[in-house]
């Protein structure tokens, strides 16, 4: 299955299941059955082999340790409710090393939960709950979209280790824009959303692009490239996020046209 047909499902049924609660393996295999019809993919899917417990076991590991978090808090509150009846300052001591010790633990998990394993970027579930809602941006900003040059061919020559390597490299690269937030939107593609002027944005993917060019990346005894197109653009709040990547994969397919022209030439006159 193509990586845009599983980001279209992935991001189809996350935004379902935020209607519930509660997500059960039954649920999510409907949720999911459901999506794939209507995106007419039934035909490039194995939904037993996609729609299965092992999908969910992350899930049921966040959902036992927030079910634990919410079972401290409650008894914390109950004591330090005493606690302040009572005048008790061995007992407040207690609840707020309790207190401390949980929001660190939150905190904690809720980076596990925003964070691509790989590249330690933000993963989508960050972007639908902190940047987004119901596809509408919350704040203003700049987003920018980026997509590596020749990524398959990386991966095919020189295996996935190398092209996994080569993915959080550029994410590290990515994270010295300062006041933004890097988004591993799916395979070899990031949003970075950023506060700065667009300008500003601009020239720094522009110079990492021309630091990279004068870099060369090598495996056993072979030498290559990594590069990558982007395309910026400015959004308002309760913009809409379809559209505004829209118009910024437009920007990156004419950049990415154009380094093929370029080398194309450089190939006539060799």
């Amino acid at each position: 299955m193509e990586d845009k047909n599983l980001q279209q499902i992935t991001d189809a049924v996350l935004k379902e299941l935020k209607k519930f609660e509660i997500v059960t393996p039954e649920l999510f295999n409907s949720v999911y059955v459901k999506k794939v019809k209507e995106l007419n993919l039934l035909d490039q899917i194995d939904i037993e082999e996609i729609s299965s417990d092992k999908i969910l076991k992350k899930y049921y590991e966040l959902q036992a340790q927030t079910e634990e978090n919410v079972k401290i808090l409650d008894e914390s509150a109950k004591k330090a409710q005493k606690a302040i009846k009572t005048k008790d300052d061995t007992m407040l001591d207690e609840v707020n090393s309790k207190m401390e010790s949980l929001l660190e633990k939150i905190s904690k998990l809720q980076e596990q939960v925003y964070l691509d394993e790989l590249t330690k970027a933000y993963n989508r579930k960050y972007l639908f709950e902190e940047v987004l809602k119901d596809d509408y941006f919350k704040k203003d900003g700049v987003v920018t979209f980026i997509d590596l040059d020749k990524f398959k061919y990386i991966n095919d020559n020189f295996g996935h280790i190398v092209g996994d390597k080569v993915l959080s490299m550029i994410a590290n690269l990515l994270k010295g824009l300062g006041n933004s937030s890097v988004i591993r939107y799916g395979g070899d593609e990031f949003i970075v959303v950023s506060t700065l002027p667009k300008q500003e944005v601009k020239a720094f993917f522009e110079d990492t692009i021309k630091k990279l060019s004068r870099k060369s990346f090598k495996h056993k005894d072979e030498k290559f490239k990594v590069g990558f197109s982007f395309g910026v653009e400015e959004f308002s709040k309760n913009d809409s996020f379809s559209e505004i990547v829209e118009k910024v994969d437009k920007v990156m397919y004419k950049q990415k046209k154009l380094k093929k022209l370029k080398e194309q030439k450089t190939l006539e006159v060799a």
